[in-house]
């Protein structure tokens, strides 16, 4: 069994960013059926950006976002820091390819 996904989301087919999740403990609607609804991962980074004094790129995003696809882009075994590497080469191929605006700024 997977520990961790990689989750894509896509805002308004024009902005990504990626994530890493532990598998069972999803924040954006991983566990739901059908997983990562629309108005869970919008509601998610909206919350998130009340709490902030100034919100995040993906934040903001999710502010003015009329539409959210979030998808898994793959499962791995290992350590956190597995999970993190990998969602960095995703980060780092979507900045390759150019098709989106990228929103990932550091990792985390």
């Amino acid at each position: 069994m997977p520990d961790f996904r990689i989750v894509e989301i896509v805002f308004d087919d024009t902005k990504v960013y990626y994530r890493y999740e532990t598998v069972g403990a999803s924040t954006i609607g991983g566990e739901q059926t059908p997983a990562y609804q629309q108005d869970i991962i919008l509601n998610h980074f909206r919350s998130a950006a009340g709490y902030r004094g100034s919100p995040t790129k993906v934040e903001s995003a999710a502010l003015v976002a009329s539409k959210a696809v979030g998808r898994v882009v793959q499962t791995l075994s290992g350590s956190k820091a597995q999970a993190r590497s990998t969602k960095n080469a995703w980060v780092t191929k979507a900045h390759a390819d150019g098709n989106y605006e990228v929103l990932n700024t550091q990792s985390r």
